[in-house]
């Protein structure tokens, strides 16, 4: 999970992970995530250019939008984006796929090309004072088993 603040101070989420101050970059966050690292479980928090936590607990959804077959970590990824403005990336680490879950809704997508796409028109969008948000859709039914 890898949460990236939008517009919203990310600071109650960031107060119950470990706090650090990293730029983020493919090797850190591989490094944060690798499976023996004690702080591979929960999320990371991206504010800007800079990993600030790693190993925070997130809020789960409990919306009936959601299928009953998404996992917790998906679960985790709609709530944190239900209750703050926010973005967060989810790679499942069973299938390598990759979701993406804004405003309470969660997407799957086909690539890391599409992330970076997204990822780049989000946050143009944001800096521009506009929230782009036209692409979520939902989730329902295609959730991961």
């Amino acid at each position: 999970l890898i949460v990236l603040e939008r517009t919203a101070s990310l600071d109650e989420i960031i107060a119950n992970g470990v706090p650090l101050d990293a730029k983020v970059t493919a090797p850190a966050l591989g490094a944060i995530f690798y499976p023996g690292n004690p702080l591979h479980d929960g999320a990371a928090i991206i504010r800007g250019d800079r990993i600030v936590a790693a190993a925070c607990r997130l809020p789960l959804s409990e919306s009936e939008r959601l299928d009953a077959n998404v996992h917790m970590r998906h679960r985790a990824a709609v709530g944190v984006t239900e209750a703050l403005d926010c973005l967060c990336v989810v790679v499942s680490e069973e299938r390598g796929t990759i979701s993406l879950a804004a405003d309470g809704r969660l997407r799957r997508l086909g690539s890391h090309l599409e992330l970076r796409e997204i990822l780049n028109t989000q946050f143009r969008g944001v800096s521009a004072g506009r929230k782009n948000d036209r692409w979520m859709v939902p989730w329902k039914g295609g959730g991961p088993k």
